[in-house]
């Protein structure tokens, strides 16, 4: 277990969850993780497809637009991303609540990264390591016993043996097609993925979710808007300079449209689904407790994990990068900066359209 794992789950307490807040109004959460230590069980990972840029693994897959790196740090880091959002959203909204009911299928979509092989503790033979590519379904699968949960990554990397009955894995791209057939889940829950997806990949994958789930069935999108608001003064200059240079350059070269999930609720309605609900929250960055501190561990390790791009941006050596980041932090915390997150959610029609 990582350094950064270990030290952010000293912040977090099992207490009752806030609800989310918008930009004018946050509160101190106490964010619940599970103990999440090593487990028996072996993990197979294929590293044919990777390249190394400063220390840190990428996929390098044929026509993946996704950006950050694949690797234990970048495994942790999600990690905290999604107890965050789950705390501060909930993964159970009244989709999830309804559709997670005994014999439901549920189908969750999240960035995994993969680990080279690696033996684990047989200490506690019934949980997931936190860095684990599967560890956010088992935690959903975990705590919705009756439903039967399954999770797709372009990569391998899921313990083989222990992990709970009611999930299952498989290997595949999701731009190539979901290997189930049409309407087979109750519910698709799909978190973190706006780096992942270009904007032609959206229109693809929004027109899979659908032929997927069941008539009467939920699509729920949840993910972080990636302009933080209230910036100090360097940190506004870097990012205009990396706005105006490589690091948006390289996003838009690769047809990613950072700024979608302000407009899912619209994604969903164009794309056939009904009733679509939609709201934000707001976090802050570095300040503003326990939520803040978790925030900024997981924005500020996204910054270092698109390194590469921004020493190429910035014309950075990487001794001046590093010091940028601790400025970052600081101004952060003095001018109160914070980010929105985003969720929406919808139904298939019970009688589709063109039927």
């Amino acid at each position: 277990m990582s350094d950064l794992f270990l030290a952010l789950r000293k912040l977090f307490n099992n207490n009752k969850p806030q609800e989310a807040k918008g930009e004018s109004g946050f509160t101190d959460s106490s964010l619940s993780v599970p103990n999440l230590e090593g487990t028996s069980g072996s993990v197979k990972s294929d590293t044919s497809h990777f390249k190394w840029m400063e220390g840190r693994r990428y996929n390098a897959a044929e026509g993946l637009a996704y950006i950050l790196p694949s690797d234990p740090t970048e495994a942790d880091r999600l990690m905290i991303e999604h107890f965050l959002l789950k705390e501060r959203v909930g993964i159970h909204l009244d989709s999830s609540n309804n559709a997670c009911h005994e014999g439901a299928e549920v189908l969750n979509l999240f960035p995994s990264p993969p680990l080279l092989q690696q033996k684990f503790s047989r200490a506690r033979p019934q949980t997931a390591p936190p860095w684990w590519p599967g560890s956010r379904c088992w935690e959903m699968a975990s705590e919705y016993t009756e439903a039967e949960f399954l999770g797709i990554d372009i990569s391998d990397g899921f313990p083989e043996s222990i992990r709970p009955k009611n999930t299952t894995f498989v290997i595949g791209n999701v731009l190539d097609g979901l290997p189930y057939p049409d309407a087979f889940f109750d519910f698709v829950y799909m978190r973190a993925m706006v780096l992942a997806f270009t904007h032609n990949d959206w229109k693809n994958i929004m027109k899979e979710l659908f032929r997927v789930v069941k008539p009467g069935g939920y699509v729920e999108l949840v993910d972080v808007d990636m302009d933080a608001q209230r910036m100090g003064p360097e940190t506004k200059a870097a990012s205009e300079r990396c706005e105006s240079n490589i690091v948006y350059q390289g996003l838009q070269a690769r047809g990613i449209v950072s700024k979608i999930v302000r407009k899912f609720p619209t994604l969903l309605r164009e794309n056939g689904f009904i009733d679509p609900h939609g709201n934000f929250g707001s976090a802050p960055i570095w300040w503003g407790g326990k939520l803040g501190d978790a925030m900024g561990h997981a924005w500020e390790g996204a910054i270092i994990a698109m390194k590469p791009f921004y020493l190429s941006s910035l014309n950075y050596t990487s001794g001046q990068f590093d010091n940028l980041i601790a400025i970052m932090k600081k101004e952060n915390v003095a001018n109160e900066t914070y980010v929105n997150y985003y969720w929406a959610y919808a139904q298939r029609p019970l009688a589709d359209a063109n039927q």
